[in-house]
């Protein structure tokens, strides 16, 4: 790399040793408000605390209450605040089967719970989003695209108790049809963090940027046959396969809901909206067990 050096020329006359000392001292104070300057201005780092305690202050635990009497527990992640409502993600399957039921929110660490209204549910992207009365929390940016490798956050409430971090890594990226340039780079589909009962919506978040980059759908299983027992089988979660909803359903559903107005406007310029737009994505997924 090329230096340049800038020379005073030789007809500048020579300052007297007291405007040379008057001049050094000036020169020193303006590098100190320069240096105080860089240092006020300076962005601190993300970190794994800062990034964890930004996906805790937009994930909620979930409960519903059937007639019946049943009762679920899930995860949810608040994605907008607009008009003294808050907005969640979760997954379809917690609701279903869709019958009267009724569906609770709660922060983590507080007992108090608040209800909420399902606005839309989806059973065939298992998307279901939901309303409340105004929630102490900051919405989630989007983020689409994950590289395989990359660092994530699971936030979730497993079994119905205490919110859980768990660490992981991006082990799949759906591939979108006909464009092989996407195996590396692309929407979630897998990642190896290892989920439970009660996972299910939890928000997967980006471990450099604390982005949401989707929720939790469910795990893999494999069926392994009982010696002595009559042909039955038992499915065995596989390690390091859960499955993630990505933000590209999520974002095709807020469309289709008509509630793309919700989320920031600088998430959608940030999604190739446009170019990509809801694009059809193929990410196998058999023996998929959801987590509720």
């Amino acid at each position: 790399m090329m230096r340049s050096f800038f020379a005073l020329p030789d007809a500048f006359d020579r300052p007297a040793p007291a405007v040379r000392k008057v001049a050094r001292l000036a020169c020193f104070g303006l590098l100190l408000s320069a240096a105080a300057c860089t240092t006020a201005t300076t962005p601190t780092p993300n970190t794994a605390e800062s990034i964890i305690e930004s996906a805790l202050s937009s994930s909620v635990q979930l409960f519903t209450e059937r007639e019946d009497g049943r009762r679920r527990t899930g995860s949810g992640v608040v994605f907008a605040l607009e008009n003294e409502r808050s907005y969640i993600v979760t997954t379809a399957h917690l609701l279903e089967p869709q019958v009267p039921q009724k569906v609770f929110v709660a922060l983590p660490g507080h007992e108090e719970r608040v209800e909420a209204q399902v606005l839309t549910v989806n059973a065939e992207k298992d998307i279901a989003l939901l309303e409340t009365a105004p929630l102490h929390v900051t919405p989630v940016h989007f983020q689409e695209d994950a590289r395989l490798g990359e660092n994530i956050w699971v936030v979730s409430f497993p079994w119905g108790r205490r919110v859980t971090v768990v660490n992981g890594f991006v082990s799949q990226v759906a591939q979108e049809n006909d464009n092989p340039a996407s195996i590396t780079r692309g929407p979630i589909s897998l990642i190896d963090a290892t989920v439970s009962y009660g996972t299910s919506g939890g928000g997967v978040f980006n471990g450099q940027t604390g982005n949401l980059l989707g929720i939790v759908r469910g795990y893999r299983t494999a069926k392994l046959s009982v010696p002595g027992g009559g042909g039955q089988s038992l499915s065995v979660p596989i390690a390091g396969e859960t499955t993630v909803i990505p933000i590209s359903d999520i974002r095709c559903q807020l469309k289709e809901a008509q509630l793309a107005h919700l989320t920031p406007i600088e998430d959608w310029a940030s999604l190739n909206d446009g170019v990509r737009g809801c694009p059809k994505i193929t990410a196998s997924n058999p023996g998929v067990t959801k987590t509720n």
